[in-house]
């Protein structure tokens, strides 16, 4: 089974990554192949030009964005998705929010046409957010609303999967105590989730 996670920060050694690479650790560990990908700062927002539905075809025409179509791709074929995003005023990062507008577009179109199921039905996927204060709340919820719009299953921790440091340095995560427990109860759960729902190429249960 493979994991593809997004990391949304423009740090590719901060703290989001820190808590991404920690989970991706733990699937490895269970055996998965993982890839984590560093999203950058350059954010492309969706322009509802509608053509990913007119083409009846799951893909991006917008191009100005040179990484959408390959990196929705990397989700179609994966069994497992994390996205990942500190807070910037507020909310998740440009390019994070550029990317789940898109995705939720493209991933929908079946649906549009008249079928039941979006093509990432059943991925299991979860989200994280690192924030110096406030604002994970609201991250959090937009990042995991690509979840609900597109029929995925979302395992959860227990708590809330944010760590808040209080502090801007780059490895603020790993001396949050708390916050390394919470990531770890989520990874363990999303590690049985896939289990549950892709172990054994369970395509009768996914067909369902």
């Amino acid at each position: 089974m493979h994991i593809v996670a997004f990391n949304g920060s423009p740090r590719n050694k901060g703290n989001t990554h820190k808590m991404l690479a920690r989970i991706l650790e733990r699937c490895e560990e269970n055996g998965f192949t993982t890839e984590l990908i560093h999203m950058g700062s350059d954010p492309h927002a969706c322009k509802d030009c509608g053509l990913c539905r007119k083409n009846m075809r799951e893909w991006c025409y917008q191009k100005s964005d040179p990484f959408i179509n390959e990196w929705f791709a990397k989700m179609v074929s994966a069994n497992g998705i994390i996205l990942g995003s500190p807070v910037y005023g507020g909310w998740l990062t440009p390019v994070m929010k550029g990317f789940i507008e898109k995705s939720v577009y493209i991933a929908r179109a079946p649906i549009k046409r008249g079928e039941k199921y979006t093509v990432l039905r059943n991925k299991i996927g979860i989200a994280v957010c690192s924030t110096r204060r406030s604002g994970g709340i609201q991250t959090l919820q937009s990042l995991i609303s690509m979840f609900a719009h597109t029929q995925m299953i979302m395992p959860c921790g227990g708590q809330w999967p944010i760590a808040s440091f209080g502090s801007m340095d780059t490895d603020a995560f790993l001396k949050d105590i708390n916050g390394v427990a919470i990531i770890d109860k989520l990874a363990e759960n999303f590690v049985k989730a896939l289990v549950r729902f892709h172990g054994n190429n369970n395509e009768q249960y996914l067909s369902k």
